[in-house]
């Protein structure tokens, strides 16, 4: 049989909760505070030619820009179908840029770029993506006349209806 205490126990006061969960909580967030920081490591930002993308042959230059600065033991690969390592491509740091020239142009094919970015605190990432050079990459690149001819053909419609309509009512 249990018997019951004589004496309550002492309760704590919920405001004294409450305070001991906000201590626990700015504690916490100062921790993440200093820790985050080592866990930061360079994205790619924007790549020319971007990935996916299909260019001319004329191809001059492959840009790689990061969202940190790199070191000079940053690079990539550009490869050709077949695994083919693209000879002539010597990349340069450029702050949070990774750039190189093509010394000729690409054949028609699939492409493919292997980077590895390494940021000043000794962190490095490494990623890939693809990219295509076709002939028809080059062709019809001036103006895209077709949505300019639509819209006036809409234009020109909606002008018509309402002199039709305008006509009816003053008759």
């Amino acid at each position: 049989m249990i018997r019951p205490l004589k004496r309550p126990l002492p309760r704590r006061h919920p405001d004294t909760r409450v305070t001991g969960c906000l201590r626990i909580l700015v504690i916490q967030c100062l921790l993440l505070t200093f820790v985050t920081p080592a866990f930061a490591h360079a994205s790619l930002v924007s790549a020319a030619p971007a990935p996916g993308e299909t260019v001319p042959p004329a191809l001059a230059e492959i840009r790689l820009t990061f969202d940190e600065s790199l070191t000079a033991d940053s690079t990539f690969v550009v490869y050709a179908g077949g695994f083919q390592v693209v000879s002539g491509i010597a990349p340069q740091v450029e702050g949070q840029t990774l750039r190189a020239s093509l010394a000729a142009p690409l054949a028609s094919g699939t492409y493919a770029v292997q980077w590895k970015a390494v940021t000043e605190d000794g962190h490095s990432v490494e990623g890939s993506y693809q990219f295509g050079v076709s002939e028809a990459a080059s062709v019809g690149k001036g103006t895209n006349w077709l949505p300019v001819i639509g819209g006036g053909l809409l234009v020109g419609a909606i002008l018509i209806l309402a002199a039709f309509v305008f006509r009816r009512r003053v008759l």
